[in-house]
């Protein structure tokens, strides 16, 4: 009886550890790449002697990495004796246009327009296209390795789903004033990067068009995740916490890139996604061992209340599905994205498989 038993544990264990093969492999689409929001391009829409003393960008991105926060703080004053009624152009491109903007002067609120990219009733929109166009698309890094990873698509028109702020701010002679932009901000991500156990998420900023401003002063970048990541940059930035922040006493030259992947479930050097598959693989079938074989040996022992041995066996599987609850749900809420990929795969380990092996380890023990 031992012997057949042991013969049928060793079975299962080599069927369950192989069982099934999409279990531990993940295929992701290479070829796909969602492209994510981009801003930053503050034009004057006529000359103006108004210049840009600072520049503060601040990202605060929420517990899911997607979705930002933006703020664009301008410090801007007028330098002529003369009155400037200045009118500017805030350019947003939004893969939902669910940006949701908000414009303060000196922390104020003001009235804006807004304009779709079909142009509405703004004036010159191809010449503000023409400006977005020039603004090329920045690499995708990759967080872990700080690699770029090519583009799949081979490039798009940029001026998709742009959407323009159109405001004025008057300056009295020597008047100074901060112009704030707000908005909402959606990552792109890539299919490449679905190699890692988190998605992989990333943003872009324009910092280089506010050279079309007659002066630029110092520039402050400020990216503030609501946990910890990994962090990957174009520019050289310096972690401040969970925070990173990178001053410029200029322009830098080019824009701003980053890539952030979240370390949630993620076990130390272990960066491949298909290793964690296997690793709940395993763990089901040593919570189901441990579970089932220490309710064989109490119920052959006489410590507990059920008499008969079917009444153990029945005992076993709901106390391992109550087990495989819970693990479930902690998969869903502490583990890696790599689970979410496949959750049939993920709830057959935590709800069959571990109520099998606890089953089978459970009559191997009351046999012994």
């Amino acid at each position: 009886m031992f012997t057949a038993w042991r013969a049928l544990f060793a079975v299962l264990l080599l069927t369950t550890a192989l069982f099934p093969p999409a279990a531990h492999a993940y295929i992701p689409l290479p070829e796909t790449r969602v492209m994510g929001d981009r801003s930053g391009l503050l034009l004057a829409a006529h000359e103006t002697s108004v210049r840009i003393e600072s520049v503060d960008l601040e990202v605060q991105m929420g517990l899911v990495l997607e979705f930002a926060e933006v703020q664009w703080r301008y410090e801007m004053r007028n330098n002529s004796a003369k009155a400037s009624d200045t009118e500017m152009l805030f350019l947003i491109q939004s893969r939902t246009n669910g940006i949701h903007p908000e414009i303060l002067v000196d922390d104020v609120a003001i009235p804006f327009e807004r304009f779709p990219d079909n142009g509405g009733g703004l004036r010159n929109l191809h010449d503000v296209k023409s400006i977005w166009r020039a603004q090329a698309r920045l690499p995708l890094l990759d967080p872990l390795t700080a690699q770029e990873v090519p583009d799949p698509l081979g490039g798009l028109d940029y001026a998709d789903n742009l959407t323009v702020l159109l405001f004025r701010v008057p300056f009295a002679p020597g008047a100074a004033h901060r112009v704030t932009v707000r908005h909402m901000h959606e990552a792109g991500w890539d299919g490449t990067l679905n190699l890692r156990p988190n998605r992989v998420y990333f943003y872009e900023y324009l910092l280089a068009p506010a050279s079309y401003w007659n002066s630029h002063g110092p520039l402050t970048v400020t990216i503030l995740p609501a946990q910890q990541v990994y962090f990957v940059a174009n520019l050289p930035f310096e972690q401040e916490g969970h925070g990173y922040r990178s001053t410029f006493d200029g322009l830098p030259g080019h824009d701003l890139t980053f890539s952030v992947m979240s370390t949630k479930g993620m076990i130390p050097g272990i960066t491949g996604h298909d290793a964690y598959p296997v690793l709940l693989t395993i763990l089901s079938i040593l919570i189901g061992i441990v579970l089932g074989g220490r309710m064989g040996w109490r119920w052959k022992r006489g410590d507990t209340t059920v008499t008969s041995g079917l009444g153990c066996l029945f005992s076993t599987v709901c106390l391992a599905l109550v087990v495989g609850i819970a693990l479930r749900i902690g998969v869903d809420l502490f583990g890696v994205d790599a689970y979410a990929k496949d959750p049939i795969v993920a709830g057959f380990k935590c709800l069959v498989l571990l109520p099998f092996v606890s089953l089978v380890a459970s009559g191997i023990a009351a046999a012994r």
